[in-house]
């Protein structure tokens, strides 16, 4: 499954090769009376869709994968909470201007 790979980079190259294949394969003119031809053609565009929907996720999966890896290395590898220093007791409120 490709949303369990590890490489989501490489699987959305590979989609993005067969979305090319299926495009040209979808522009040919076939013959209005071959009904295996048109049956056949509709299947590529049926697949053509579900291609550029997985696309879609690997890409936002894919983003959503690089946030987290961010968001860790500004934690220092913490996730979760952050804790709030808050001022002591001692701590006095500038005056108003």
């Amino acid at each position: 499954n490709d949303e369990k790979s590890e490489n989501h980079e490489l699987a959305i190259l590979l989609y993005k090769q067969g979305i090319k294949e299926l495009e040209k394969a979808g522009s040919l003119i076939i013959d209005s009376k071959d009904e295996r031809a048109i049956d056949l053609k509709n299947k590529m565009n049926k697949n053509l869709e579900m291609a550029r929907e997985r696309v879609e996720k690997l890409q936002t999966t894919l983003q959503l994968d690089k946030n987290d890896r961010m968001l860790k290395n500004a934690s220092g590898g913490r996730t979760g909470a952050t804790k709030i220093q808050l001022p002591s007791k001692n701590f006095v409120t500038p005056p108003r201007v």
